[in-house]
């Protein structure tokens, strides 16, 4: 399997203290990979807006056609979009900051 770069910034965050979780719908569990075997076994979040709304911020790291951007940014405070894939919201582009 190719190691998503998503795991690059997982890790990142990780080893600064911070509490990470996913969301993938096509990597719905970790799978062990080579760089990155710690994070095996790891599951995905739920969609959902209770989910989303525990969240204090996410990154958008893969432009993904089947994910509901619209929900992340109406439940999740602050979203880093670095692929400009919420582009054309129509509400909260305020909690948006895009790299």
């Amino acid at each position: 399997m190719r190691e998503p770069p998503a795991f690059k910034v997982l890790d990142f965050l990780e080893r600064r203290g911070t509490q990470v979780s996913y969301y993938d719908p096509f990597v719905p569990i970790v799978p062990l990979m080579r760089e990155h075997p710690d994070m095996a076994g790891r599951a995905s979040i739920a969609w959902t807006e209770e989910e989303i709304a525990r969240f204090d911020a996410a990154i958008i790291v893969t432009d993904q056609d089947n994910v509901d951007y619209q929900a992340l940014a109406d439940h999740c405070p602050l979203v880093i979009d670095t692929r400009n894939a919420a582009r054309g919201l129509s509400r909260n582009q305020d909690r948006m900051v895009r790299t």
